[in-house]
């Protein structure tokens, strides 16, 4: 939903928008003896919302699915696993109501995206403190289905990676190296390496270091008539270094965490807003920088547990001198809970500093904190009862700008005020 200048008339966009959404899952396990297990995992989801748009189409329907079927095989040396997914994300977007005069409604967007992938990786126990690992992957990714058109609606990716994983007294290090060879994007190298040390029973120090990589999606760089994209030919791929040095104080009762970091990302992929087409065009950040602490603490105190995570964020475009947009420069979550016989109930907070929007807008968006509540209860052996409480105290806040009034009132997109779930959970 968003919001509405008051000074204008009242329209459709007034109205109370609908939701429904209907979720199916399995998961079925098969053991194989000798020759290992088979593991299928199947979901799917569908329903259909309505949203508020001046533009056209103001309501959608979406069906998504993911299938997965893994084999596993252990040895006490040797783990295998082989697996082979497909998925799918379709969104139809549509006009709800025909206009009455008879003028006919503009054509459905549909937006679908197929992604087929089979894996292999096999892990080995060399000596009780060295273990290795190796594997491949190949995906592939098709937007063919989409009403949208696209120079290039299909892409493959074939990777191949290996690890290291050492774990001896005081010493811990992990390494793991990376080639993806993106189809119309080229072939990218990338690695991790930490290294930790274990000072004392409690105190562990760690070093971490490595880099990244995101091709652009298709979207990005092939798009050719969507209503709401541009496309960028030129547009580069993401790289990234990130660093850590953090140390970990954990004792019976307690545990500590301190983190500071400092990611840094060439070409950063934004999307920009063109006001002159009224679309969003994707554009490289030459340079940006996220460093900052992150503190966490978990421990109990007056019969409850608690959980803490403070991180003190700082985000630039370094070529533009700028904050990156919708990144708070603090975040805090706080989770306490309560663990009785059959019931469990968990009490989260979230606070999000005032953070820039985007240079469009060229605005400040406010701070927030949302509670959401949580309860599990188990009624019978395989029977839960499950009541989730979201947005408890009905907050008014938004994380993102539509547009603005003359006077300069932010028209935000509005998260949903409290809403109440009842379920139930069973095992079999």
């Amino acid at each position: 939903m968003t919001a509405k200048d008051p000074a204008l008339p009242r329209t459709k966009e007034h109205d109370r928008d609908g939701y429904d959404n209907t979720n199916m899952g399995v998961k079925l396990n098969y053991d194989l003896a000798q020759y290992g297990q088979l593991a299928l995992h199947a979901q799917r989801s569908e329903g259909e919302a309505d949203y508020d748009s001046s533009y056209g189409n103001d309501a959608y329907e979406f069906d998504n699915y993911t299938t997965k079927l893994v084999w596993q095989k252990q040895s006490d040396v040797l783990s295998q696993e082989a697996s082979v997914s497909l998925a799918q994300e379709e969104n139809t977007q549509f006009l709800s109501v025909l206009p009455k005069d008879g003028t006919p409604p503009p054509p459905n967007d549909i937006y679908s995206t197929k992604r087929d992938e089979i894996e292999y990786r096999a892990r080995y126990k060399m000596t009780q403190s060295l273990q290795v690992m190796g594997g491949v992957s190949r995906l592939n990714e098709d937007l063919s289905s989409s009403s949208a058109q696209f120079s290039i609606a299909e892409r493959d990716n074939t990777a191949v990676f290996a690890a290291a994983f050492y774990d001896q007294s005081r010493w811990l290090l992990n390494a793991v190296v990376r080639s993806d060879d993106y189809e119309h994007h080229g072939r990218a190298n990338t690695y991790t390496a930490d290294l930790g040390f274990r000072a004392s029973d409690i105190v562990t120090f760690r070093v971490n270091h490595g880099t990244a990589f995101r091709a652009p999606s298709l979207t990005n760089a092939f798009v050719k008539d969507s209503p709401w994209y541009l496309p960028n030919t030129e547009i580069k791929p993401e790289e990234g270094t990130y660093n850590e040095l953090g140390v970990t104080v954990d004792t019976a009762t307690v545990r500590y965490d301190v983190a500071i970091f400092d990611n840094r990302i060439d070409n950063l992929i934004s999307n920009e807003f063109d006001p002159q087409t009224s679309k969003y065009v994707p554009a490289n950040v030459g340079r940006a920088q996220m460093k900052g602490v992150e503190l966490s603490a978990q421990f109990s105190a007056l019969g409850l547990e608690h959980a803490a995570n403070l991180t003190l964020l700082d985000a630039k475009d370094k070529e533009k001198r700028a904050d990156l947009p919708r990144r708070p420069s603090k975040a805090f979550n706080y989770v306490v809970s309560k663990q009785w016989d059959k019931l469990d109930v968990r009490l989260a907070m979230q606070y999000r500093d005032k953070r820039p929007s985007i240079s469009f807008f060229d605005t400040e968006l406010p701070s927030y904190t949302v509670f959401n509540l949580s309860a599990n209860y188990q009624l019978l052996e395989p029977i839960a009862l499950t009541l989730r409480l979201e947005n408890l105290t009905d907050k008014a806040y938004f994380n993102s700008v539509v547009s603005k009034t003359p006077e300069g009132t932010l028209l935000p997109y509005q998260p949903p005020g409290r809403q109440v779930y009842v379920g139930a959970r069973v095992t079999f």
